[in-house]
C-alpha cells in the first residue's frame, strides 16, 4: 500500500492538525489575495459590521467631499460674474456723472453718453444670462430652485431733502422792541429793500407742515422808527428764527401765511443812515409775524423704495454622510436688470432706495436722453451698486464655509479610511507570515502522516 491513508485512527490526531493548517493556509491565502482582513463573517462579526458601516460612510463622503470641491468652483465663477457686473455699475455712474457737469446739453448727453450707457445696461444683462455651471444658469434666477421676486413698494407720501434749500420772503412787518443809547423803544420796522431767510433745519411732517428751525433773516435797509419818531435805516439780522407753514413742501412760492417765531432769536443791527437821532442800538428783540408770499428753493422730493427682495437661484449641497441633515443651501442672486424671458422679476424693480424721484415703480434704467434721465437713474445705479457689493459678501461667506467643510470632509475620509482599514484591511506582513507557519506545519503533518502509514504497512506485512 503506497501514499498516504487518512482512515486508521492511529494518524487521527495527525489528521486533524493537518486539515487546521491547512485551513490557515487557505484562510491567509485569500486574506492576501483579495486584501480582506475577514473573509467569514464568523470570524469576526463585530468587526465586520464596523468596518462595513465604516466603507460605506467613506464611500459617501468620498463623494461628497469632490461635490464641495466642485461647489467652490462654482462659486468662483458666480463671484467673477458679480465682480465684472460691479465694474460695469461703476462705469454707469462715471457716465451719470459726467452727465450732470454743467456744459452737458441734453443734446450732448443724447449723442456722446447714451450710447455706451445702453451698451452697459445690455452688458449686465448678458452676464446674468450667461453665467452658468454645468449647464445651470447662476445670475439671472432661472437656475436650481427658482425663488420668486417681490417688488419694491413706492411710499405714497414723498421725503424731502432741504439740505440746499433756501427761503426768501418778499415782505415782512414786525414790531419791535430794543432799547436804544437814548431814552426810547423801536415802535416799527417798516419798508425793507430785501428780506431772506438762510440755513437752518428744514424739516416735514403732515402735522406741522413746514418747519424751519434756527434759520437766519437778513432785512436789508429796513427803516427803524422809534416811539419818539426817530428814525434811521439799517439792515437787520436775526439769527435762530423758527419759521412754520402747514404748506407742503416744494419749490416754489408759498401760498398760505409763513409764521415767524422770534421768541429765541438774538439779532445785530447794522445802522446805514440815521436821520432822526437814532445812532446806536445795542439790543433788539421781535414778536411773531406773519408773511404771506414766501417762496422755497431747491427743494428735493424723494419717494422711498421699501419692500422688494430679488429673485434667486438655491442650489443644494451635501456636507456629510447623512444625506438628508447635512445640507447647506447657496442662493445666487438674479442680477438681471429686467425681466428675463420666462418672466423672473429684473433687479431694478426689487431694490430699496431712499432716493427715488419717481411716483412709479422703477422696472428699468432710461436710456440715458437727458440731465432729467440722470436724475432718475442716479439712486437706482447707486442702490445697485450696494446691492451687487451686499451679494459679493454673501459669496465670500459661502466660499469660507466651504472651505472649511472642504478640509473637515478631507480629515474625515482619511481617518475613515485609516479606521476601516485598520479592521477590514489585511495586514499583509502578519498574513504571510501565517501562511508561511501553516505551510511548514501542513508539510510536517504529510511527511508525519507518510511515515506513520509506512509504520503500519511494516506492522501489516509482519502480521501477515
Amino acid at each position: 500500500m503506497s501514499g498516504v491513508s487518512l482512515r486508521t485512527s492511529y494518524t487521527a490526531s495527525t489528521r486533524v492538525a493537518l486539515s487546521n493548517n491547512m485551513q490557515e493556509a487557505s484562510r491567509a491565502a485569500i486574506a492576501m489575495s483579495t486584501g480582506n482582513a475577514i473573509t467569514h463573517a464568523y470570524e469576526d462579526p463585530t468587526g465586520l459590521a464596523i468596518g462595513s458601516n465604516m466603507k460605506a460612510n467613506y464611500d459617501v463622503l468620498s463623494i461628497v467631499a469632490t461635490g464641495i470641491e466642485q461647489s467652490q468652483s462654482m462659486l468662483y465663477i458666480a463671484e467673477d460674474g458679480l465682480k465684472a457686473a460691479y465694474n460695469i455699475v461703476t462705469q454707469m455712474n462715471q457716465v451719470l456723472a459726467r452727465a450732470k457737469l454743467g456744459y452737458m446739453t441734453d443734446d450732448l448727453i443724447q449723442k456722446t453718453l447714451s450710447p455706451t450707457y445702453r451698451q452697459l445696461k445690455a452688458e449686465i444683462n448678458r452676464i446674468a444670462d450667461d453665467i452658468e455651471f454645468n449647464g445651470q444658469k447662476l445670475l439671472n434666477g432661472s437656475g436650481g430652485t427658482k425663488n420668486a421676486a417681490t417688488v419694491s413698494t413706492v411710499a405714497t407720501t414723498p421725503t424731502y431733502d432741504f439740505s440746499d434749500s433756501s427761503v426768501s420772503l418778499a415782505d415782512i412787518g414786525l414790531t419791535a422792541t430794543g432799547t436804544l443809547n437814548t431814552t426810547g423803544t423801536i415802535s416799527s420796522i417798516t419798508n425793507p429793500s430785501s428780506i431772506t431767510v438762510d440755513g437752518g433745519a428744514i424739516t416735514y411732517d403732515s402735522t406741522n407742515g413746514t418747519t424751519v428751525t434756527g434759520a437766519t433773516i437778513v432785512i436789508s435797509g429796513a427803516t427803524i422808527t422809534d416811539s419818539t419818531g426817530n428814525t434811521c435805516i439799517a439792515t437787520v439780522t436775526l439769527t435762530g428764527v423758527d419759521l412754520s407753514t402747514t404748506t407742503a413742501p416744494a419749490s416754489g412760492a408759498i401760498n398760505d401765511a409763513l409764521t415767524i417765531d422770534m421768541t429765541n432769536a438774538t439779532s445785530s443791527v447794522n445802522i446805514t443812515n440815521s436821520s432822526g437821532g437814532i445812532t446806536s442800538i445795542t439790543a433788539f428783540s421781535a414778536t411773531a409775524a406773519t408773511n404771506v408770499a414766501s417762496t422755497i428753493d431747491n427743494i428735493y422730493t424723494y419717494y422711498p423704495l421699501t419692500g422688494g427682495v430679488g429673485a434667486t437661484s438655491e442650489f443644494q449641497f451635501v456636507t456629510g454622510a447623512d444625506l438628508t441633515a447635512s445640507i447647506v443651501k447657496v442662493d445666487f442672486p438674479n442680477i438681471r436688470l429686467t425681466n428675463s424671458n420666462s418672466g423672473i422679476q429684473g433687479i431694478i424693480s426689487t431694490l430699496n432706495t431712499q432716493y427715488n424721484i419717481n411716483s412709479n415703480d422703477p422696472s428699468d434704467l432710461t436710456e440715458l436722453t437727458g440731465s432729467a434721465d440722470a436724475d432718475l437713474d442716479i439712486p437706482i445705479v447707486q442702490a445697485l451698486a450696494d446691492e451687487l457689493i451686499t451679494q459679493l459678501d454673501n459669496i465670500g461667506a459661502y466660499q469660507q464655509r466651504f472651505m472649511n467643510i472642504s478640509s473637515q470632509l478631507s480629515t474625515a475620509v482619511e481617518q475613515i479610511d485609516l479606521a476601516q482599514g485598520a479592521i477590514l484591511n489585511t495586514d499583509l506582513s502578519k498574513q504571510i507570515e501565517n501562511f508561511t507557519r501553516a505551510s511548514v506545519e501542513t508539510n510536517v503533518s504529510i511527511a508525519m502522516l507518510k511515515n506513520l502509514n509506512s509504520l503500519l504497512q511494516s506492522l501489516q506485512n509482519l502480521v501477515v
